[in-house]
């Protein structure tokens, strides 16, 4: 038998479930990459929702975590070349530069695919301005 009377708005602001309750866990790092890209697979599965990385998209993930290891290497690289005032060699520099540019624009490609960057995530349709008359008009 039911309870009597009206419902109160609490009670209807409250959807009942059957007791389960889904959970979706986050992509563990995959075997193959370093402590370091493991790192950096949990620092990036971190900022998305959990479901978000399927099984398609981890493969571009694992690229992206071997990229930003290298390009941190990079820069380690670039930090003592910049240090050394003796024995400076430009064209070693000049090549790290190169190499440290080409990993960017790697990343910042799988970023774009991964739909994870400001750029691809930005709905054009909703920050359109509304079209008004030019005062030229």
């Amino acid at each position: 038998m039911g309870t009597r009377g009206r419902r109160s708005i609490a009670s209807l602001s409250v959807v009942p479930t059957s007791g389960a309750v889904l959970l979706v866990e986050r992509p563990k790092p995959p075997a193959e990459l370093t402590h370091e890209q493991a790192a950096e697979w949990r620092t990036l599965t971190s900022s998305q929702p959990a479901d978000y990385f399927t099984p398609e998209a981890q493969v571009l993930l694992i690229q992206v975590c071997r990229h930003r290891v290298t390009t941190k290497r990079l820069d380690e690289l670039i930090a003592s070349c910049e240090a050394v005032s003796e024995g400076f060699d430009p064209d070693q520099y000049g090549k790290l530069l190169k190499m440290r540019a080409t990993e960017s624009q790697v990343i910042t490609t799988l970023l774009t695919k991964l739909r994870l960057t400001p750029q691809s995530r930005y709905d054009r349709q909703k920050k359109r301005a509304p079209l008004t008359k030019k005062p030229w008009d």
